[in-house]
Order: structure tokens, then sequence, then C-alpha cells
């Protein structure tokens, strides 16, 4: 049997993101820059928020969260702190840590956020990229399992893939980047 070490890997992608950050920043004279918005009282992903925060800094992205507290929180005020990274040079890319406060729909506010620095690939544009197999960015979670089944030399073509969920974030693209890879 396989053990697949994701801990292993993790560390030797953060030694190759940090190379491309520090050349990233040779070429430019500038650290490349993530926002993270969080607009939930979720404990878990406070929890993500802050490992990508520090992760991050290891590697030399210029890390910013943007917390939203829920007396605070309406739809319009995240799409106007969406337009102005959008807008931002020093922006990147955004990710919209999931799930929102109940209320706030979700995918009226991730589509609001630029193709390019769509970096979960969740608004409309990058998922029907992904889904015609024309994308440069995919979704985080399920390239990473593509990125270990890889790395560990575990054949993909061919064999029978079982999805269990099909959720937005990671059961449907998921399959999908399975069939790109000639699984059936």
């Amino acid at each position: 049997m396989i053990s697949l070490d994701g801990k292993k890997l993790a560390t030797l992608m953060q030694e190759k993101i940090k190379k491309g950050v520090m050349s990233f920043q040779n070429r430019y004279n500038k650290s490349p820059g993530l926002a993270i918005i969080h607009a939930n009282d979720d404990k878990a992903c406070k929890v993500y928020i802050e490992n990508k925060v520090k992760t991050g800094g290891q590697v030399g992205i210029d890390t910013r969260v943007y917390s939203l507290e829920n007396n605070d929180i309406l739809a319009s005020r995240i799409v106007n702190l969406i337009n102005k990274l959008n807008s931002d040079k020093k922006t990147h890319a955004i990710l919209l840590q999931l799930p929102l406060y109940e209320g706030l729909e979700q995918f009226e506010i991730i589509s609001k956020i630029a193709t390019n620095k769509d970096v979960d690939c969740f608004g409309y544009e990058n998922v029907g990229r992904v889904f015609v197999g024309d994308y440069a960015l995919s979704p985080c979670t399920p390239q990473g399992i593509i990125t270990l089944l890889e790395y560990y030399n575990i054949p993909i073509a061919g064999k029978h893939a079982v999805i269990v969920g099909r959720s937005n974030i990671v059961g449907k693209p998921m399959s999908k980047l399975l069939l790109d890879k000639n699984a059936t």
C-alpha cells in the first residue's frame, strides 16, 4: 500500500513557490499580493486563514486579511471591497473565504472578483474555463489532489475514479480534473 505524505509534498511545493516568488520580486520589485476576505464566524475558517497567512509569509507572498464583522456586513460592502481589490495593483489574487455569513449570496459576490484574480476558481468564467479545459488557474483542493497523485506517480489515465460528494468547491471540479487526465 502506498502512503501519500501530503506534508512532505507541501514542504517541497513551498520551496518551489518561494523561488517563484523571489523571481517575481526580482522582476517586478514587489511581492505578489493575496487578499483574503473573511466574512463568517466559522472557527475552522479562522484556522484556515491563519495557516494561509503563515504560509504566505514563509514563501514571501504579501497576504492581507480583510475581516468583516456580521454587524457591519452588507453584500454591497463586500462588493465594494472586491472592486477596490480588483483595481489594486498590489493585489494579484483574491480569495473569498467560504462560507459567508447567512443571508449573503455567495455566487453573486464571487462573480464580482476579477477572473484573473479569482485564485480559488469559483467565479463563473473560471468554472466555465475549467469545464471546457481552457484554464490557467484550477481549483485549489482538486489541483492539490492531482499534484499529490502525480508526485507519487500514481497513474490516473484509464483508472475508474469515484468522487464522493458533488460540491462546487471539490467534488465537481475534481471530477473534471480527473477526466482531463483521462480517468473514467
